[in-house]
């Protein structure tokens, strides 16, 4: 089952509450606002780090985010990244 981590908020791996879609071609939507971080899957909401539910450290880690990391050595299933 895949995990996640979130830098500063969600430091320890955690399963995805939201089932994730069967299709076997995932594509990841990562949304940032200014009270949260929103993840999708396949136009499927399956995260949301609402900034205020953690330290004051989540808020400060997003709050000016200039790109954001996959680390080869952790992220096993993906193919590619493309920036919106």
């Amino acid at each position: 089952m895949p995990t996640y981590k979130i830098s500063s908020c969600v430091t320890s791996e955690t399963s995805f509450s939201t089932t994730l879609p069967s299709e076997q071609e995932k594509i990841w939507t990562i949304t940032k606002t200014d009270t949260a971080l929103i993840i999708m899957c396949n136009g499927i909401e399956v995260v949301e780090v609402i900034y205020a539910n953690y330290e004051d450290a989540c808020a400060n880690a997003w709050n000016d985010v200039a790109k954001i990391l996959f680390y080869p050595g952790n992220d096993t299933a993906s193919d590619e990244y493309r920036q919106g």
